[in-house]
């Protein structure tokens, strides 16, 4: 192969890699105490926040801006051999949890508090690794996981089918 072939080559590379890195949303593991915007993959990566600021209130898609980036993951176990750990995701103007309504699939996901000191049950999730996203497994029922309902926005649990609609990361 030529210098100058090496070169072309190169160059082409690097600009392939540029455009990828453009047309990707930033995403970034799950680190406990981050302030960020907890998005899905699917349609188009939405953010998440509540319908409202009482405890109890759905929480559904909306534009992903300053008001959305209130949620702090807080690691209340070790990470595993997998990378996975549990969490507990708090919603910061009112210190409630993510939690599902019921432990039963098509149960909708709500804030709830306080947090406090929770150490299990549903208002945990653990953060099963799938690339650079993760599938969030709930605590109160490990059959279920995080799911964003494609047709409505909101967030509840239901069965994992690995779609994109249960992969989530943070921005």
């Amino acid at each position: 192969m030529t210098k100058r072939l090496r070169r072309v080559l190169m160059v082409a590379g690097a600009a392939v890699a540029a455009l990828v890195a453009q047309a990707v949303p930033a995403q970034a593991s799950i680190s406990e105490g981050m302030y960020s915007n907890l998005r899905v993959v699917a349609s188009g990566a939405p953010c998440f926040a509540p319908q409202s600021g009482s405890w109890g209130a759905v929480v559904q898609a909306v534009p992903c801006n300053g008001s959305s980036s209130n949620w702090a993951a807080v690691r209340i176990s070790a990470f595993d051999s997998r990378g996975g750990a549990w969490y507990v995701f708090e919603w910061l103007p009112n210190y409630g949890c993510l939690v599902p309504n019921w432990t039963t699939a098509g149960a909708p996901v709500v804030v709830s508090g306080p947090c406090g000191k929770v150490t299990g049950g549903d208002y945990t999730w653990y953060a099963w690794p799938e690339g650079s996203d993760y599938e969030l497994v709930n605590g109160g029922n490990t059959n279920l996981v995080l799911d964003m309902n494609v047709s409505t926005g909101r967030l509840q649990v239901w069965t994992a089918n690995y779609g994109a609609n249960q992969k989530w990361f943070v921005s």
